[in-house]
C-alpha cells in the first residue's frame, strides 16, 4: 500500500470513527439532559410560577370560560367563542338561550338551552352543526365524534334522541313514562357514541329512589329499548354520570362515588363503590380521574380526594382557603383557594405551590409546566420553573 492509498485509508478510518462519535455524544448530552431534569425538576417540583405572557381577552358581558382543542371556549347566553392560547378569537358563533349547558367529549362540544329548544354543536375549527327539538330540552350528552343525545320533556314523557354532528336527527329514539322510568337527571355518551348512560331519578314511591341505567345502539340492538344493564339506588339522586374512558364510567350521588367497567361491552359491571363524605362541596371528573373535595366537620379543613378509573384512590391531601378552581389537567391537579395555588401530578407528590401574581379565579394547564389563567379581561401565561 503506498503512501496515497494509506492516507485515503486513514481518512475513511476517521470518517467513520466521527460518523459513530457524534450520535453517542448527542445521545450522553440528550440523557445528561434528562437526568439533570428529573433531578432538579421531576423529583423535586416547581419553584416559581414566573408570568410571562399577558394578552387581551376582553368580554361582551358575563361569560364562562372551558379548555377545549388545545384553546379556550368562552360561552354565554348569547353566544360561543374559541380562543387560542394566546387569547385570539377564530370562530364564534351567536344564539340566543336562558339556560345554555355545555358538554364536551374529545374533539366536539355542544351546548343546549335547557328548558329551550336550540342546540349548537361545533369542533375547535368551529360550528358543525346546529338545530331545533320538537319538545323542551330536558339534558344532553355528546360524543367524541359529534353525535348528540338529547333528553325532551314530552307531557308525562321523557324522550331521547339522537342526531349527527351536522344537526341531522338520527332514526333512533327511546320513550320512557316517567312515573315508571323516573326522571332522565344526567346522561353521557360513550365515546364512539355506541354507549348511553342515564342517571334516572323517580319520587313515585314516596321517596327519592334512582337508577343508573346503559344502552347501546350497536350490541343492544336485540334488547328492547336497547337496554343492556341497570342499577338501583334507594334515597339518593346521582345528578351526574361521566365517561372516563371507552369502558369506565363514573356517577357522584349524596353518598357515593359509583365506578363501573364495560370491558364487555354489553355488561356493565359495578367495579368500585366508594362512600362519601356527608357533604362535598365540588366534584369534578377527567382525563381519566374524578375528584371531589371536602370539609371535615371536626376540624373544618377541607380534602381533596382524587380516583383513577378503576375507583382506586390517587390520592388525599388536605387544602387550605376558599376554593376558586379544580382542574384535572392530563398531567396533574391543578388546585386554586383564596390562599394560593397547587399543582399535583397523580400520584400526590406536590409539583408547585405558591401564589399567582393575578387574581383570576379560572385557570388551565397547557401542558406539563404553563399554566393559563383569566380574570375577564385579560389572558395571563403563567411558567413553572
Amino acid at each position: 500500500m503506498d503512501k496515497e492509498e494509506r492516507s485515503v485509508e486513514e481518512e475513511l478510518r476517521r470518517h467513520r470513527l466521527y460518523r459513530f462519535l457524534v450520535p453517542v455524544v448527542l445521545l450522553i448530552l440528550v440523557l445528561t439532559a434528562a437526568a439533570i431534569y428529573w433531578f432538579f425538576v421531576l423529583r423535586n417540583g416547581f419553584s416559581r410560577a414566573d408570568l410571562v405572557g399577558k394578552y387581551e381577552a376582553s368580554e361582551k358581558g358575563p361569560a364562562s370560560y372551558s379548555s377545549f382543542a388545545g384553546g379556550f371556549l368562552r360561552y354565554s347566553r348569547d353566544g360561543v367563542s374559541f380562543l387560542d392560547v394566546d387569547g385570539q378569537e377564530k370562530w364564534n358563533t351567536s344564539f340566543s338561550m336562558e339556560q345554555p349547558r355545555l358538554v364536551l367529549h374529545g374533539d366536539y362540544g355542544a351546548i343546549a338551552d335547557i328548558s329551550g329548544r336550540r342546540v349548537v354543536v361545533f369542533s375547535g375549527n368551529g360550528l358543525s352543526g346546529t338545530y331545533s327539538t320538537n319538545a323542551d330540552i330536558l339534558g344532553i350528552a355528546v360524543s367524541a365524534g359529534g353525535l348528540t343525545a338529547i333528553a325532551l320533556d314530552k307531557d308525562l314523557t321523557s324522550l331521547i334522541q339522537l342526531y349527527d354532528a351536522t344537526g341531522k336527527r338520527l332514526d333512533i329514539e327511546m320513550s320512557f313514562e316517567m312515573s315508571m322510568s323516573g326522571y332522565p337527571l344526567a346522561m353521557a355518551l360513550s365515546p364512539d357514541g355506541a354507549g348511553l348512560v342515564i342517571s334516572f331519578v323517580n319520587s313515585s314511591i314516596g321517596s327519592l329512589n334512582s337508577q343508573i341505567a346503559f344502552y347501546n345502539f350497536s350490541v343492544g340492538k336485540s334488547e328492547p329499548d336497547r337496554l343492556i344493564g341497570f342499577f338501583r339506588y334507594e334515597g339518593q339522586l346521582l345528578p351526574q354520570v361521566d365517561y372516563l374512558g371507552a369502558g369506565r364510567v363514573v356517577a357522584v350521588g349524596d353518598s357515593s362515588l359509583e365506578f363501573f367497567s364495560l370491558a364487555q361491552e354489553n355488561k356493565p359491571v359495578l367495579i368500585k363503590s366508594i362512600p362519601l363524605p356527608s357533604e362535598i362541596s365540588v366534584y369534578e371528573a377527567g382525563n381519566g380521574h374524578a375528584a371531589f373535595l371536602y370539609s371535615d366537620p371536626s376540624t373544618g379543613k377541607m380534602t381533596l380526594n382524587v380516583y383513577d378509573t378503576e375507583g382506586e384512590l390517587n390520592f388525599m391531601a388536605e387544602t387550605s382557603g376558599s376554593f376558586r378552581s379544580l382542574v384535572l389537567a392530563e398531567k396533574g391537579v391543578l388546585f386554586l383557594s383564596d390562599t394560593g395555588l397547587s399543582y399535583r401530578d397523580y400520584k400526590g407528590r406536590v409539583r408547585y405551590s405558591g401564589s399567582p401574581a393575578q387574581t383570576g379565579s379560572v385557570m388551565f394547564m397547557d401542558g406539563a409546566r404553563k399554566i393559563i389563567q383569566f380574570d375577564g379581561s385579560y389572558m395571563y401565561h403563567y411558567r413553572l420553573r
